[in-house]
This record gives structure tokens, C-alpha cells and sequence, in this order.
């Protein structure tokens, strides 16, 4: 379908009636008003396996708008479809949405704004992204992959990201170059924001009040050229962070997943001022909500699902107490829980074979060699489950892996590690956990943190 509007709706202006489109391709229309391709106000749309690409408005939703009266409420399921190459001159370049938005494995790949929300625009909605892609988007302003915000109800909204990645898109000349969001920010397990550059702060994410939680996400590589390339947060009063505030924010982010108060913040700022970063660092790491908060990741990348207080009683002591995190992933590598889920996901007959692969799949995120499967085989039916577990968790090949994302996530680096720094400490005498304190606390990682 391809069509010219000089108002709304380049192909199909629908007023008041539901609409439903299935198996649609959508292309090169051209509005000089709101949506490029389809405008729709006050209904809900459902949209199913569809293509929307290289349509142009002149105003808002390069390719949909779904508009809503103050009045109306509207919902917008997207399924299944992709946007590609559109553009609006002004909000939304695939996309504006005036109601709650659920969009599930959707593709935005390479639209344009001319204002806010490159890839799509909503103003203080719900919006739930799931095994979606948004990328290569850019918004002349803010919002570079997606937009959510009101600026005349801060709080209003919420976003929900899972299984979903933004990266590589840009806000050229505002914030959030992956994301621009007021409301409740939920990242949860399976969501990537990384690559993604704001001309003025947040270059991965950018909220609007402290109401942010990351569970099992990362957010890294991206960038900015001031406060904190990866994730910037306002404060609920207005009041500027100091950069020693703004170190410790990131530490509850990483750490707890989860943003406090300025009150939480200057306590830790005392602690910062009397200790040194590393003892804020690993006072955080080892508080009963940071052990909490990893034991919760742990359950999520090992067993699949989330933790249970029996789990956090089980394990949590051990990292207060100054354990390693070696030994509790290996207690939870070596349960009777996860080798029944090695072998539903290897699905094979021998459950040493699908316990060691398993390991190899989810820990060092490759498949064993022929030789190492049967090695490791012959040590799990010789010394065990957690030993075998343990064998991995300490070896070179693991802690490398950790030391490199520990370099991406908090010191900001680009670039992965030289050789001499991986060396220096995947060869050093300690654990990870001590590790990623000593690397916090740095004096890169406070000056890049608390910018």
C-alpha cells in the first residue's frame, strides 16, 4: 500500500473504530500531517505481522499515529512487525502512540525524528517491550530509540523492557540516546541497552525520577559528554547530584539494581570520604540487599527462574560474610535443581554430558570441545557437581570474561582490556567479587561515574 495525504494518514485514516491489521506491507506513503502511513484516533489498534517502511510525515509518526483525546483511552498491541527507514519531522519516527503500549517482537531499525523518540514516542503512557529490537533510531532531540515522557506529569507512565535490546541508536542533540523515560523504569532479565550516544546526558538511558530497577540487564557501551554515559537519573526533589552522589548512584545501580535516595547517598558519601571508594564499593556489594540483589541474578542466569526466600536465606550469609561468589555459584551449579534443567536443555541421555555442557553453555557462553566434554565428564562422575563447576568458575577463561565486562560496564571503556591488564588480574590472588570492588572503586571508576 502507498499513498499521498496532505493532512493524516498517507494510506489509511480510520476515526473512532477499532483497527486491525494483519500481514500488511505498508510502504513509501507520504503525509504532510501526523502519520506517514496510518492515523488513528480515539480506538485501539492491533497490528500482526506487518511491515511499515520509508514513510515520511510532516509532523508526528513517521509511519502510525494513534491518537487519543484527553478524555479517551487507547490501546496499541503491536505483534510481530517491523518498522524500518521512517520519518517524522517532528515526534515519533516509526511510531507515536497516545495510549498503553504493548509490543512484542517488533523491530525499529533505522527511523528518524525530527523532535523526540526516534524509533517511537509516547507521552507518559505504559509501554511494555518484549523481545523486540530498537536500533539504529536517531531523534534530532531526545529520546534516540524510544521516548516516554510528560513534562507536565514527570511521574506519569512506566516503561517495561525484557528479552528486548536497544542499541546503537542516537539522540543528537538531547538525552537518552537509547532511551528517554519519566514513570516506573523496569529492566528486566534479557534487556540490552548498549552502543547507544546522547548529545547531552544519558546516553543509554535517561529517567526523569529515580523510580528505576535493573534485574539481570546491562546497560554499557554507551555514551555521552556529561554525567554518566550509560544510565542518568534526576533526582525526585530537582536537586543536582554531586559527583560523589552520583559515584555511589551508580554503585546502587550496578549493585542493587535499583536507584536511593540523596540521603542514602550521603551516607555512603561519608564512608567515600573517610575509607575510600573500595570500602563504599564492597560495603554495597556485601550489605544484605546487595547479596540479595546478586543472589537473585545467580537464580535467573543459572536456574531461569527468580530466587525465593529460601534462596536468599540459603546463600546471602555467605557473601556478608566475605565468601566468593565462586562458591555460591558452584553450590548452585552443583544442586540437584540445575542438573535437572541441564538436562532439559541439553536434552540428551547422558546426564553428565548435559551437566557439563550446560555448565560450558551458561558460564563461559560456548559449547565444550569433544576433549573437554569428556574430561569434564570424568571429573563430575570423580569429584562432583560443584567441583567440576568450581574448576570453571576459577579458571582463566572465565575470569576473563568478567574482568572485561567489569571494564564496559564500569569504567566505561569502549574498548575491552589490553592483555597486560587481563592479566594482571585473571593471574591475581583473589576473588571476583573482590575483583569488581577494586575495580569500582578506581580511581576511573569514580571520576567516570561521578561526572
Amino acid at each position: 500500500m502507498n499513498g499521498t495525504a496532505t493532512g493524516q494518514g498517507g494510506s489509511i485514516l480510520d476515526v473512532g473504530a477499532p483497527l486491525t491489521l494483519v500481514n500488511m506491507v505498508i510502504g513509501n506513503n507520504v503525509s504532510g500531517g501526523d502519520a506517514g502511513a496510518v492515523f488513528l484516533k480515539n480506538a485501539n489498534l492491533n497490528v500482526q505481522g506487518s511491515t511499515f517502511s520509508d514513510n515520511v510525515a510532516g509532523k508526528d509518526g513517521g509511519a502510525v499515529d494513534a491518537f487519543a483525546d484527553p478524555a479517551v483511552t487507547i490501546t496499541t498491541t503491536i505483534s510481530n512487525t517491523l518498522f524500518a527507514h521512517n520519518r517524522a519531522d517532528g515526534d515519533g519516527g516509526a511510531l507515536r502512540s497516545q495510549g498503553n503500549t504493548q509490543l512484542t517482537n517488533v523491530t525499529f531499525d533505522s527511523n528518524t525524528a525530527g523532535n523526540d523518540g526516534g524509533g517511537l514516542f509516547l507521552r507518559g503512557f505504559a509501554l511494555t517491550l518484549t523481545n523486540s529490537n530498537v536500533s539504529g533510531n536517531v531523534a534530532k532531540q531526545d529520546g534516540g530509540g524510544a521516548y516516554n515522557f510528560d513534562s507536565g506529569s514527570v511521574g506519569a507512565g512506566s516503561t517495561t523492557i525484557a528479552n528486548s535490546t536497544i542499541n546503537n541508536n542516537a539522540a543528537d542533540s538531547g538525552d537518552g540516546g537509547g532511551l528517554n523515560a519519566g514513570g516506573a523504569i523496569q529492566l528486566q532479565v534479557g534487556a540490552k541497552i548498549d552502543g547507544n550516544r546522547a548529545g547531552n546526558k544519558g546516553g543509554g538511558v535517561f529517567s526523569h525520577t529515580p523510580q528505576i530497577a535493573i534485574q539481570d540487564a546491562e546497560v554499557v557501551r554507551n555514551s555521552a559528554p556529561t554525567g554518566n554515559p550509560d544510565v542518568q537519573v534526576l533526582t525526585s526533589s530537582g536537586v543536582p547530584l554531586s559527583a560523589e552522589e552520583l559515584y555511589v548512584q551508580t554503585l546502587y545501580l550496578n549493585t542493587l539494581g535499583r536507584t536511593g535516595t540523596k540521603g542514602d547517598y550521603d551516607g555512603w558519601v561519608s564512608v567515600l570520604s573517610s575509607s575510600g571508594a573500595t570500602a563504599v564499593a564492597a560495603g554495597v556489594a556485601r550489605s544484605p540487599e546487595g547479596a540479595a540483589h546478586l543472589i537473585g541474578n545467580l537464580y535467573l542466569t543459572y536456574l531461569g527462574r527468580p530466587v525465593d526466600a529460601m534462596g536468599v536465606a540459603s546463600w546471602a550469609p555467605t557473601i556478608e560474610a566475605g565468601g566468593t561468589v565462586e562458591a555460591v555459584t558452584a553450590g548452585i551449579l552443583g544442586s540437584a535443581e540445575f542438573a535437572t534443567r541441564a538436562n532439559a536443555l541439553i536434552g540428551g541421555d547422558n546426564p553428565n554430558a548435559n551437566y557439563v555442557q550446560a555448565v560450558f553453555q551458561l558460564v563461559l557462553l560456548r559449547a565444550p570441545s569433544g576433549p573437554e566434554l569428556t574430561a569434564g565428564q570424568s571429573a563430575v562422575s570423580s569429584s562432583g557437581r560443584s567441583a567440576f563447576a568450581l574448576g570453571i568458575l576459577q579458571g582463566n577463561e572465565y575470569r576473563t570474561l568478567v574482568v572485561t565486562d567489569l571494564y564496559f560496564s564500569d569504567l566505561k571503556r569502549p574498548l575491552a582490556p589490553s592483555m597486560s591488564e587481563l592479566n594482571g588480574w585473571t593471574n591475581a590472588n583473589l576473588d571476583l567479587l573482590t575483583i569488581q570492588t577494586l575495580i569500582e572503586g578506581a580511581p576511573e571508576s569514580v571520576q567516570k561515574n561521578g561526572a
